[in-house]
């Protein structure tokens, strides 16, 4: 699952995307109880600067809440993106429409995903 930046690019708060992820990542698992869930958190994107706090105060908020929920993963791809910033900066890993990444950043994302699948494969 990755959710919440365009609610937040609309105008809500990253707590108040944090809460309405966290009740439909509940529902989720209350039709699929052994359903082991992924979310991806959100990065800076470079055309909403002034979304950034929001950004991090939803990443806070959704963090806490994995950390204390049962088969729910975090990949922190805004970890990703802080660790590379100058990718990132540079263009490297957003393409030149500013929203949407690169090949290579889309890369990262799915090895990503993909690790934290075989880390659920290995409990």
């Amino acid at each position: 699952i990755h959710l919440g930046v365009n609610d937040i690019n609309r105008g809500q708060t990253g707590e108040s995307t944090a809460q309405q992820l966290s009740a439909f990542i509940e529902l989720l698992k209350q039709q699929l109880p052994n359903a082991q869930i992924i979310y991806v958190n959100i990065c800076n994107n470079i055309n909403y600067t002034h979304k950034h706090e929001q950004y991090l105060a939803h990443n806070q908020a959704i963090k806490t809440y994995i950390d204390g929920a049962d088969n729910v993963t975090l990949v922190d791809f805004a970890k990703a993106q802080a660790d590379n910033a100058n990718l990132w900066a540079n263009g490297g890993f957003i393409e030149g429409d500013t929203t949407h990444l690169t090949a290579e950043a889309y890369r990262t994302f799915a090895d990503m995903v993909l690790s934290a699948i075989n880390g659920l494969s290995a409990n």
